[in-house]
């Protein structure tokens, strides 16, 4: 967790990061009101990003503007069902 956000100096706070990753990190924290406890930045372990191809994305808009629908909405519907059907 970022000093500026409450984090100790303590061994078990350390993030070790390359440079342009550190950077990153102070980029997307400054300013940031969010609650650290579920930031992919002070855990990437537990709350990395999901990668989506490009041509997956790509795809998606298209058959979201067919639809008329927004993309987000249409994404988070298709893996809602999914998981639902899983069951």
């Amino acid at each position: 967790m970022p000093r500026l956000r409450g984090g100790s100096d303590e061994i078990s706070n350390w993030q070790p990061l390359c440079d342009e990753c550190n950077n990153f990190k102070s980029t997307a924290c400054r300013d940031c009101q969010l609650d650290c406890e579920t930031c992919c930045w002070t855990y990437p372990e537990k709350f990395k990003p999901f990668h989506i191809p490009g041509e997956l994305v790509k795809c998606l808009r298209e058959h979201a503007q067919k639809l008329g629908r927004n993309p987000d909405e249409l994404l988070t519907e298709i893996i809602t069902n999914y998981i639902e059907n899983q069951n």
